[in-house]
């Protein structure tokens, strides 16, 4: 994917993709955790523990290199999924989306 060329709904779509994915492995992290036998939500194959756990860590340090107006934007709308307008208490609408599609382009400059 080309970041700067992207636009608001081809990146919106890719963190919709990254969001779920992280919190499928982060909630099959909580079921290992708790010892509970795991369940194979999505994947094929079995052994997935190392990738899925970097991929969270991966997730998890990019949230904290970028800015935290953008890190709290990321994790509210794709990676924890606040309530809807979570938003509207902080930014005009204006705001919001223009900050919104900074914060994608500046997270996903780290990894494209």
């Amino acid at each position: 994917m080309k970041v700067d060329t992207a636009n608001f709904r081809e990146l919106s779509k890719e963190f919709k993709r990254l969001g779920a994915i992280y919190r499928i492995y982060k909630a099959r992290k909580k079921i290992a955790d708790k010892g509970i036998e795991r369940l194979n939500l999505y994947l094929a194959e079995e052994k997935k523990d190392n990738n899925e756990e970097n991929f969270v860590a991966l997730i998890n340090n990019l949230l904290d290199e970028i800015p935290a107006k953008y890190a709290l934007i990321l994790k509210s709308d794709y990676f924890f999924l606040e309530e809807k307008n979570w938003w509207q208490k902080y930014y005009s609408r204006a705001t919001y989306y223009r900050l919104k599609l900074i914060s994608m382009k500046e997270f996903l400059s780290y990894i494209y």
